[in-house]
């Protein structure tokens, strides 16, 4: 609703390296607002104060929210996701400030009906899905500051928020049981953690006798925190010094998984482990009035962006911020429309594909490469204007029978050099990315 955070044009994997936890007290996710506001020497405690006064409670944003979302419409976001080209998407059902966007039968047992009256889940879900989207659906698992909230600016503030009692554990298990009941979401995207007094093999059970294409994420890692005070001080001594440690945010996952979900990550070389890059257009997931094209994503950067993660493995999520009131700003809009345009010539490059037996080259021209395969074809994205009506792929090692240009039905004229592959164009190109298809 206040949809503030400070502007940044460092993403936060980077201000952690730099900075560590002390970076939450400027963190430019927007969606942390409830946190990062309690930080009275900073620059959003400052924004709340002129704008709703020290008096005006996170909770009294509530109301407002909901006037303002009366006017979302579930029809045109599906639409839009449609255009971009997305093949799946994920809503946040509750995010780390406890807000509930359906009207669950298990209320918040501290504040009451802290959710909301219109179900946007059944909506937002119903609409995606009959745009031809699969649907999955976030919940923040552990962190919930409704129950537990230390202000946090340290790793160990962080870690503390993680020691629910067993009382929020069973308020999430209700949720968590009533979404996958409800919605039968796809994809069961959890974050952060889970509650250490649960099963969580019995939540994943339930899950996918219920959906049994379904796959679940890598964020339900559980981690038993002290509630005495010896207990206490031995975490505190054993987390000394890794203020900066990024890690910490994203641990290796000792639960069950089917995929994993890094952050504002580019992986070098193919990860054998199925992943799902997740980051926003701009450097907060949810909206940022300061926020502009200056730090969002061009449709050029999701095109290099998604063509590099598919090639290593990778699925990518993108998170969008729209306002209370449903709108998408247009500076959000116009790269992932232009990205989606490009997707429908040459979205069979990447779609349905899995890697190859490398995911990078390079053109004799300079430019790079990445692959993909699908069936007896392997794809080569070319990442950059080609200068001139061929090109030359090196080191590929191949020698197809068809080569032909996506978007493009009669084929190109190749010729095998040694271990590269000239392909002659025929004609001067100006598009951001071409796919080639080498069968």
């Amino acid at each position: 609703m206040p949809g503030y955070a400070p502007y940044s044009d460092t993403d936060i994997m980077t201000l952690f390296k730099q900075e560590g936890f002390k970076a939450m007290r400027q963190n430019p996710y927007a969606e942390w607002y409830l946190n990062t506001m309690q930080f009275k020497d900073y620059p959003t405690w400052q924004y709340h104060v002129e704008n709703y006064g020290e008096d005006f409670a996170y909770s009294d944003f509530q109301p407002k929210f909901e006037e303002a979302a009366a006017q979302m419409k579930a029809n045109d976001w599906a639409s839009f996701f449609a255009d971009v080209g997305a093949k799946y998407a994920v809503l946040t059902t509750k995010h780390h400030d406890g807000y509930l966007l359906w009207p669950s039968k298990h209320p918040n047992t501290r504040v009451g009906a802290y959710q909301s009256s219109r179900d946007l889940v059944a909506e937002i879900t119903e609409a995606s899905r009959a745009a031809g989207l699969k649907m999955g659906l976030y919940y923040s698992g552990v962190l919930d500051w409704t129950y537990l909230h230390h202000p946090t600016d340290s790793v160990f503030a962080f870690t503390l928020n993680r020691g629910q009692s067993a009382e929020y554990t069973d308020y999430a298990n209700k949720h968590i049981l009533e979404l996958t009941d409800r919605y039968k979401p796809d994809i069961l995207w959890n974050d952060i953690g889970y509650p250490a007094g649960t099963d969580t093999n019995k939540l994943f059970a339930h899950y996918y006798n219920s959906v049994p294409h379904g796959v679940i994420n890598d964020r339900w890692t559980q981690i038993e925190v002290p509630q005495d005070e010896a207990g206490l001080a031995a975490l505190k001594t054993q987390l000394a010094g890794q203020e900066n440690s990024v890690e910490l945010l994203f641990e290796a996952p000792t639960c069950h998984y089917d995929f994993i979900t890094p952050e504002y990550v580019i992986y070098p070389e193919i990860q054998q482990t199925k992943f799902e890059m997740c980051r926003g257009i701009g450097m907060s997931f949810s909206y940022n009035q300061l926020e502009n094209e200056k730090n969002t994503l061009s449709a050029k950067e999701l095109i290099y962006s998604f063509s590099d993660i598919v090639s290593k493995n990778g699925n990518l999520l993108i998170g969008i911020g729209p306002r209370a009131d449903g709108s998408i700003p247009e500076y959000q809009q116009k790269p992932l429309l232009e990205f989606g345009a490009w997707l429908k010539v040459n979205g069979e490059a990447l779609f349905g594909t899995r890697p190859w037996q490398r995911a990078e080259g390079k053109t004799s021209e300079g430019l790079d490469v990445r692959f993909s395969k699908k069936g007896d074809a392997v794809y080569a994205i070319v990442l950059g204007q080609v200068k001139g009506s061929s090109l030359t792929l090196k080191d590929m090692g191949l020698k197809p029978r068809r080569v032909s240009l996506l978007g493009q039905a009669k084929p190109l004229v190749s010729e095998v050099q040694g271990a590269d592959l000239k392909v002659e164009l025929g004609q001067n190109l100006s598009e951001l990315a071409i796919a080639l298809k080498l069968e």
